[in-house]
C-alpha cells in the first residue's frame, strides 16, 4: 500500500526512469481518452484470427428464405446494429453450424450480453463454436474462457501460449479480447484457474502492456485485493498516465458488490494527489454513497476544496449530491447551483435536479427558469409539464397555453382535440374555471361532440352549474347509452348537489351495472346510498373504493359514513391527502428520482 502512495507521489520521476517498456510505446496512446478507443474495439480484435478451417464449413447450401435473414443479419452486423442482427444470426447458428455464423454470433452478443439468459447464451455458442471447428484460433481463443470456467489453467495457458507464439505481432489485441471476456459471467469455482493464468501471464508476458491490463481485471474478477493492487503499482510503475486498468478493475470490483475494496483501493491514491483526479472521485464518492459513509465522503469533499484541490464543479456537484441524499435540500440547492456544470448532458441533468428541489422547496420563479435552460430531448416534455403546472400555480395562463399549444402541435392534434386536450388538463388539476371558460367559448363549434359535451358537463358540475351540467350530461347520455362514466357523474351531480336522492340512485345503478368493478363509480354507489340514509350499503362501496385510489373525495365519503354508523376510531384511520399534497409528494417523488439520474450519470451502477 505504501509503495502506491509513493508510485503516485514520484510520477514524474518514474515516467523518466521507467524500463525499457515505456520505450517500446508511445506514452501518448495510454491516455485515456485514446486508449479508450481501444476498450472499445476490444471484441472486434477478434477478427485478426479468423482461420475458418475450410473443411469444416457446410456444403449444404442455405434455403432461399434463411439466405435472405442471412443477407439481412450481414447489413445489420455490418452497420454495428449487434442487437438486431443476433436473433437472425442465432437461429442459423444452431440450424447451419457454420463457424462464420456462429462466430457472428458470438461478436454480436459479446456487444450487448447483460442478461443471464444472454451469458448462458453466450456460453452455449462458445461451446458449439470449438465443437464445430476445434482447431482454429478463434477456437483456442473461446476456449481460454471455457477452461477457466472449468477449473482447468493449464488448457488456458497451453491455448494463450500457442495464440501469442503464432500472432505476436497481434498479442496486445488478443490480451485485450481475453480481458473482455473475463470480465464478468465466471463462476466462484474459476477463481483459482483465473488467479493462476493472470499470475502466469505476468510471468510470462510482460513485454505487453495488455497482458497486465488481463491481469488486473482477473484479480478484480476474483476480488484478489493484494495482487491487484501490487499490479497496479506494476502498471503505474512502467505506463504512468495509463488509467484504464485501474478504472476496469474498479468497474469490476463495483459490479460484483465488493464496494469496500473499491474505497479500499481508491482512497490512498486520491489522499495522496495534489491534483485530484476528478473520475477516481467520483468513483469514490460514489462507493461511500453506495456504503451509506455519506459523512466521509461530505469530509473528504470539503478537505479537499478547503486545500483548493481539484475541480471546485466537480466537488460541489458531489456535496449537492450528497446533501439531496441526506434531505438537505436548501444546502443541496447552494451546492448545485456553485457547481456551475457545462458539460452536457450532464448540466441538463444537474438543472433539471436543481429545478425540482426549488420546486419542491417553494420556489417556483426560480424553478422556472432552471426548466427553461433543459434542452435534451429526453428530459424536455417532463420540463414542460412542470413549466405548465408553476405558470399555472403563478396564475400565468398565458404561458401555460402557449406550452399547451406547443405540446398538442407536436402531437399533430387538430382544432378540437386541443381544445378538450386543455380543457382536461385545468380540469386535472381543480382549475375548473379555465376548463369552463376554454369550453363555453367554443359551444357554437362542438355543441355536437360528444367528447365536448361531456367536457363542458364536468366543467359545469365542478363550479357548481349545477342545472347547466345536469342538462349537459343528459344530452351526453343520449349520443353515448353504453358509457358508464355519462350515468355516474350525473348521479354523483344529483346526490351531491341536488336532494333528488332516488332519481341518483337509478342513474348510478345503470353506471354500476355498466362498470362494476370501476373504483369511480364504487364510490358514487356508495355515495348515493349514504344520501339515502342507507348507511350500512354505503360502507363496502366506498371503502373498496378509497382502498383501490387512495382519492382524497373517497376519503372523506368514508370518514362521514364511519363517523354515521358511531365508528370514530375507524375514521381516524382513514387518511385524507390533499390535493395539494399530492402534488407536493409528486414534486419530491421527481425530484429523488431526478437525484438518481444524476448519481447515475456522476457514479454509474456505483450508488444507489
Amino acid at each position: 500500500m505504501k509503495r502506491i502512495l509513493l508510485l503516485v507521489v514520484l510520477a514524474g520521476f518514474l515516467a523518466a526512469c521507467a524500463t525499457d517498456n515505456t520505450t517500446k510505446y508511445n506514452p501518448k496512446e495510454f491516455d485515456t481518452e485514446n486508449y479508450q478507443k481501444n476498450v472499445d474495439n476490444a471484441v472486434d480484435a477478434a477478427d485478426i484470427l479468423k482461420d475458418f478451417n475450410q473443411s469444416k464449413l457446410p456444403s449444404k447450401p442455405l434455403v432461399v428464405s434463411d439466405l435472405s435473414n442471412l443477407v439481412q443479419a450481414d447489413l445489420f452486423y455490418n452497420q454495428s446494429e449487434y442487437i438486431k442482427a443476433y436473433p437472425l444470426y442465432k437461429v442459423l447458428a444452431f440450424k447451419y453450424k457454420d463457424p462464420r455464423i456462429i462466430y457472428k454470433a458470438i461478436i454480436c452478443l459479446e456487444h450487448v450480453s447483460v442478461t443471464n439468459s444472454q451469458l448462458l447464451e453466450l456460453n452455449e455458442l462458445v461451446n458449439l463454436f470449438i465443437e464445430v471447428d476445434p482447431s482454429s484460433k478463434l477456437a483456442k481463443l473461446f476456449q481460454i474462457k471455457v477452461a477457466l470456467m472449468s477449473n482447468n489453467p493449464a488448457l488456458a495457458k497451453k491455448d494463450l501460449a500457442s495464440l501469442i507464439d503464432n500472432n505476436k505481432t497481434d498479442a496486445r489485441a488478443i490480451f485485450l479480447f481475453i480481458s473482455s471476456i473475463i470480465s464478468s459471467d465466471l463462476t466462484s469455482s474459476s477463481q483459482q484457474a483465473l488467479n493462476n493464468f493472470a499470475s502466469y501471464a505476468m510471468s510470462n508476458y510482460t513485454d505487453y502492456p495488455e497482458a497486465s491490463l488481463m491481469a488486473v481485471v482477473a484479480y478484480a474478477s476474483t476480488n484478489n485485493l493484494e495482487q491487484l493492487q501490487s499490479t497496479l503499482e506494476y502498471i503505474h510503475l512502467h505506463y504512468p498516465n495509463w488509467s484504464i486498468p485501474l478504472y476496469w478493475s474498479l468497474d469490476v470490483l463495483a459490479h460484483n458488490n465488493h464496494v469496500n475494496e473499491v474505497i479500499q483501493v481508491v482512497r490512498p491514491i486520491l489522499y495522496s494527489q495534489t491534483i485530484p483526479d476528478p473520475v477516481l472521485q467520483d468513483i469514490y464518492v460514489g462507493a461511500l454513497i453506495n456504503t451509506n459513509q455519506l459523512k466521509e465522503a461530505s469530509s473528504y469533499l470539503n478537505r479537499e476544496l478547503k486545500a483548493g484541490n481539484g475541480n471546485k464543479n466537480n466537488l460541489f456537484l458531489n456535496l449537492g449530491i450528497i446533501a439531496e441524499k441526506s434531505s438537505n435540500y436548501p444546502a443541496a440547492i447552494s451546492y448545485l447551483e456553485q457547481s456551475k456544470t457545462t458539460k452536457m448532458p450532464l448540466k441538463d441533468i444537474v438543472n433539471m435536479n436543481l429545478a425540482t428541489l426549488l420546486d419542491y422547496e417553494g420556489s417556483i420563479p426560480e424553478a422556472i427558469k432552471y426548466y427553461q435552460t433543459v434542452s435534451n430531448v429526453n428530459l424536455v416534455p417532463l420540463a414542460n409539464f412542470m413549466l405548465l403546472n408553476d405558470y399555472v400555480d403563478l396564475g400565468n395562463y398565458e404561458s401555460a397555453n402557449l406550452i399547451l399549444d406547443k405540446i398538442a402541435q407536436k402531437s399533430g392534434v387538430g382544432a378540437k382535440k386541443l381544445i378538450l386536450f386543455k380543457s382536461s388538463y385545468y380540469i386535472g388539476i381543480d382549475k375548473y374555471q379555465a376548463a369552463y371558460d376554454i369550453l363555453k367559448n367554443q359551444q357554437g363549434l362542438y355543441a355536437k361532440d360528444k367528447e365536448y359535451v361531456y367536457q363542458y358537463a364536468s366543467a359545469a358540475a365542478m363550479l357548481g352549474k349545477t342545472d347547466q351540467a345536469i342538462m349537459l350530461y343528459k344530452k351526453y347520455i343520449k349520443m353515448e347509452p353504453n358509457k358508464a362514466y355519462g350515468y355516474n357523474d350525473l348521479a354523483y351531480l344529483y346526490a351531491d348537489q341536488t336532494k333528488e336522492y332516488k332519481l341518483a340512485k337509478t342513474y348510478a345503478d345503470r353506471a354500476y351495472k355498466l362498470a362494476p368493478t370501476d373504483p369511480i363509480i364504487l364510490d358514487t354507489v356508495g355515495w348515493v346510498y349514504f344520501k339515502l340514509g342507507n348507511v350500512n350499503r354505503a360502507l363496502p362501496y366506498i371503502k373498496t373504493s378509497y382502498e383501490i385510489t387512495q382519492d382524497p373525495d373517497s376519503a372523506k365519503h368514508l370518514i362521514q359514513v364511519y363517523n354515521a354508523l358511531n365508528q370514530a376510531d375507524m375514521a381516524k384511520k382513514v387518511v385524507v391527502i390533499s390535493r395539494v399534497n399530492l402534488r407536493r409528494n409528486f414534486k419530491q417523488l421527481l425530484a429523488l428520482r431526478m437525484l438518481k439520474l444524476l448519481m447515475y450519470a456522476k457514479y454509474g451502477n456505483g450508488a444507489r
